[in-house]
């Protein structure tokens, strides 16, 4: 996925990266209903190893 690329997000590390996506991503979702959050923490833990591998 493009928009999750490292240099995207300044000059920090890939992990770093990774976690203020996953800290932005649980943060944004926190109202929806469980199996609805539990879906999209999957799809963000997920997209967050990608960003790793880059």
């Amino acid at each position: 996925m493009d928009w999750l690329r490292p240099t995207d997000l300044g000059a920090r590390s890939a992990l770093e990266d990774t976690a203020a996506l996953t800290a932005y991503g649980a943060a944004s979702i926190a109202p929806l209903r469980s199996y609805e959050r539990r879906s999209l923490m999957r799809i963000i833990k997920i997209s967050s190893l990608n960003n790793l591998q880059l």
